[in-house]
């Protein structure tokens, strides 16, 4: 039962480094995102004292294994932090002996002696950098195992205090280390059993490493003490075992990487797991006992994978092995190890190349508002991304001048459209020159912060009343310009100003606006201090006449604001002799004249109805000889075509003979829109033969179907249209 409890702490440890990996991971890829960026500093203060090995505490020194781990994947500046004390390190800690005794304090049923420093001994750990071991390089096996020395657990006392000025120290946190090496993001993690000497003063550590932007996190072991952790106002976890005491670094560590997407399995039970998407590298440990061989990863393609990245063991923590894959395939992957007993389990940390960008503004005025939008894209394609699959739930915010907003994709607060993946908010710049904007993007994959630098362009403010321009008295093609004074405007830097009219401006007149900046434009004056304006009226040479008394036409505001202490309004005055409407019309009525002329002239030739060229007339003095002789084409016969605004018309003679004219004529054939008409002339009487065989007398004009038969009166001549 024993051993069991003892690997179930060493797993549960590495499970803890497995998640405060992921946290550094993710820093250092997002820093490579990020130019300039600094990579993480990391300190980890490590209660060494000799309580730590009573029963529940960590007397399997699993930790150990786990700063071996931390040595070979954490990339950055990561320092180990031991205590301090007198009896091992009298010549660190200047002091004089009081030769009193007293009960100690690590552990009060034993007597210890007392002394009186003789130093300021705080100055001494911040200068000196007391109990701290930095790595000099990841991976390196020398540090690995000068971590078993240097976390041994032999101090008699709980200089906390002196620790925490050593991570001070170590983390760069003064404005000096500052200034020369930039601003890193820093981590710090306390473990211990909450018993320390001269609680003030570590309380007063902790706040100031706060103040500098230090990640605090602390974790009580056992039945220690947290008082002091709570009254520091950082979080603290208590762990009464070995479960207990992991999960507590599990909590710590998701909250510091804001709920990073982890899977954790045993590789007996559940040997597969899913690849997301987007993912940029995949972290992989194996953990198990002291036993744990060879192992391998195989993805959904058949593609193998061995983890020897990393590796390392100790007898009585147990083993681990780490496989690192970049841009690994999305899907189901499986894992196999040789030996590492029963329990042996894995952990995968899957960095999503998602990170947030940021499209608009480059450059913005100060104490105005502005629509921030930003998008998310990939590291891998450097390419916007959409899909729901692969972005999730987001949480996306903005930091903008200390003020934190959220963005949106819902199509409100400056957001165009909902849904289109383009997160937007209203923001203000406090400031010109340069601006950060801190992008944070937040899904269940991942957590990315990205700065980028907007132009802070200048300052806009003018609170007095309306400008007033007077153009005067104009003719057509003539230009009046006036010059208008800014003196009463606070500005700074170059700043957009666009034009909005009250209302359309008069036809053949336009407004030109310019400064020392910008040169008659529609669009935009752009301004600086102690600059003028001018103000032209250009009448174009059709221009009508017009007149304006004082009317505030003009509002010049700055660009994407509605304030009013962002604007200047103009009230405009002229007086324009134009032409008058004929003047400016008469070019248009006649040309309209002509065009209607031309074309009642095009459509008295295209109106008028023609007879179809397969249209055939037979004629003869008797029935029979509609039989004999040959049908001729209608069009043929002369003067039957179509006239101006007149139908074509034929008529037919007595004399057998077709004809455009109607002297004499008996018959008109006339061709109309969507058929052949037959009219008798002179008194005449034609008829019809029906389908019966009998002649039928028509009364009124007869539209013509290919085929009839027609008789001229009660003896013919007889004729017949066919159309073929």
């Amino acid at each position: 039962m024993y051993k069991s409890s003892r690997f179930e702490f060493s797993l549960l440890t590495i499970k803890f480094c497995l998640l405060f990996i992921h946290t550094i991971v993710c820093q250092s890829v997002w820093a490579q995102d990020v130019p300039k960026t600094k990579e993480p500093y990391v300190a980890v203060i490590v209660d060494t004292s000799i309580s730590m090995k009573e029963e529940g505490m960590d007397p399997e020194r699993a930790f150990l294994l786990v700063s071996r781990l931390l040595s070979d994947v954490v990339p950055g500046q990561l320092t180990f932090i031991r205590l301090v004390d007198l009896t091992n390190d009298q010549k660190l800690l200047p002091h004089k002996n009081l030769n009193k005794t007293g009960p100690c304090k690590e552990d009060p049923l034993k007597t210890c002696t007392q002394v009186e420093n003789t130093a300021d001994w705080m100055q001494l750990a911040r200068d000196q950098k007391y109990g701290a071991l930095k790595r000099p390089q990841r991976g390196s096996r020398a540090f690995k195992q000068s971590l078993d020395g240097h976390l041994e657990q032999r101090a008699h006392n709980s200089f906390f205090r002196l620790a925490f000025a050593s991570a001070g120290a170590v983390l760069g946190t003064s404005k000096t280390s500052e200034s020369q090496h930039g601003k890193h993001d820093k981590y710090l993690i306390w473990l211990s059993d909450g018993r320390v000497n001269s609680p003030e003063s570590v309380i007063q550590e902790i706040r100031a490493l706060q103040a500098r932007n230090v990640n605090v996190k602390a974790v009580v072991f056992g039945n220690g003490d947290p008082a002091i952790a709570k009254r520091a106002k950082i979080p603290v976890t208590r762990s009464q075992g070995p479960a207990d005491l992991m999960k507590a670094f599990a909590d710590i560590m998701r909250e510091i990487i804001r709920a990073p997407y982890a899977i954790d399995g045993q590789v007996r039970n559940s040997p597969s797991f899913t690849m997301l998407l987007e993912v940029r590298e995949a972290w992989v440990v194996v953990y198990g006992n002291s036993s744990l061989g060879q192992v391998t990863l195989k993805d959904g393609h058949g593609q193998t994978y061995v983890a020897d990245y990393a590796e390392d063991a100790l007898p009585a923590a147990g083993a681990y092995k780490v496989a690192y894959i970049p841009e690994p395939a999305a899907g189901q992957w499986t894992i196999s190890a040789v030996g590492g007993g029963p329990a042996t389990a894995y952990a995968v940390v899957q960095n999503s190349s998602l990170y947030p960008f940021l499209l608009s503004p480059q450059e913005a005025l100060a104490d105005t508002e502005v629509v921030l939008e930003a998008i998310i894209k990939s590291s891998i394609s450097d390419n916007p991304v959409h899909n729901p699959e692969i972005i999730g739930q987001v949480e996306y915010k903005a930091v903008v001048g200390g003020h934190t907003v959220s963005l949106n994709d819902n199509g409100v607060d400056g957001d165009r459209l909902a849904g289109d993946s383009v997160y937007s908010a209203t923001v203000k710049f406090e400031d010109t020159g340069e601006q950060i904007v801190q992008l944070q993007l937040v899904n269940e994959f991942t957590t990315k912060n990205r700065p980028y630098k907007v132009n802070g362009s200048g300052f806009f403010e003018y609170t007095g009343g309306a400008f007033f321009v007077d153009f005067g008295h104009l003719d057509v093609s003539q230009s009046s310009c006036e010059t208008v004074f800014l003196s009463t405007v606070k500005m700074k830097g170059r700043v957009p100003l666009e034009p909005v009219f009250s209302q359309s401006l008069p036809a053949q007149h336009s407004l030109r606006i310019e400064s020392s900046q910008t040169t008659g434009t529609d669009k935009q004056v752009i301004v600086s201090p102690n600059d003028n304006l001018k103000l032209c009226l250009d009448v174009g040479p059709r221009a009508p006449s017009s007149s304006l008394v004082q009317e505030p036409l003009l509002l010049l505001r700055v660009k994407g604001s509605s304030s009013e202490t962002k604007q200047l309004l103009f009230e405009l005055s002229w007086e324009v002799q134009g032409l008058t409407f004929l003047q400016r019309w008469l070019w248009l009525i006649v040309l309209i004249f002509f065009v209607v002329v031309i074309i009642a002239v095009i459509l008295g030739f295209v109106l008028p109805a023609r007879f179809p060229s397969s249209l055939h007339i037979a004629l003869g003095a008797d029935r029979k000889d509609l039989e004999e002789y040959v049908p001729m084409q209608l069009n043929q016969w002369k003067g039957v075509r179509s006239g101006f605004y007149r139908n074509a018309r034929a008529f037919v003679h007595d004399d057998f003979r077709v004809s455009g004219k109607n002297f004499g004529a008996a018959v008109k054939i006339t061709a109309e829109k969507n058929c052949i008409k037959i009219v008798p002339l002179g008194g005449r009487t034609i008829y019809c033969m029906n389908f019966l065989g009998n002649w039928k007398k028509q009364e009124d004009e007869q539209p013509y179907r290919s085929g009839d038969e027609v008789r001229i009166g009660d003896s013919g001549p007889y004729f017949r249209l066919i159309d073929k």
